[in-house]
């Protein structure tokens, strides 16, 4: 995770109300019984209960087949945020057989379907109810209906729509400015 106190610290020292904010954060973040520290990442050397963790990301371009391999590996692929506008990720675990678990914000609930994965409100009960819920599934009949669902969205299909969504919003936006523009005068 982040460390919020230091970040606050940083866009905010010479604040005078900052110290006692910092020192609260601070407590409660050694109070806590480890503080989980995503690497690469920000150091966090105030914080003995500091766990490394990862790494979660690295400094190259992927390989994809060891991507796909990965995306492959995983019992669940999780797409936990509420406004998810396409869901890109959680469409690529599809396509390598990996159910997912996605929220019913953004367009995430359009491409998961009976089988291939759970649509969960966005709290922990719920994601760990759906989570567990789709291990339960038969994986090879999950893997085959992520896959099959996946395939609806090919790039040529997606890239089409999308053109023709922009196109619509565009003759609107002209249509939209011509009937309302300003008439400008000349001077001259």
């Amino acid at each position: 995770s982040l460390n919020w106190a230091d970040l606050l610290d940083h866009y905010f020292h010479r604040e005078p109300w900052l110290r006692d904010v910092h020192d609260q954060m601070l407590d409660a973040y050694r109070g806590a019984r480890a503080f989980l520290r995503a690497t690469p990442g920000m150091p966090m050397f105030d914080l003995p209960n500091a766990i490394a963790i990862g790494p979660v990301a690295q400094a190259r371009t992927p390989d994809r087949a060891e991507v796909a391999r990965r995306l492959r590996s995983a019992d669940v692929a999780l797409a936990p945020c509420p406004v998810e506008t396409f869901g890109l990720a959680a469409l690529e675990a599809m396509a390598c057989g990996t159910p997912v678990v996605v929220t019913p914000g953004g367009a995430l609930r359009e491409i998961v379907s009976s089988g291939a994965g759970l649509v969960a409100q966005p709290t922990p009960i719920a994601f760990a109810t759906a989570v567990r819920e789709v291990v339960g599934l038969d994986r090879t009949a999950a893997a085959h209906a992520a896959r099959a669902q996946a395939q609806r969205f090919p790039w040529s299909t997606t890239g089409q729509r999308m053109l023709a969504l922009v196109g619509s919003l565009v003759g609107d936006i002209d249509r939209l400015t011509n009937d309302h523009a300003p008439q400008l005068a000349t001077v001259g």
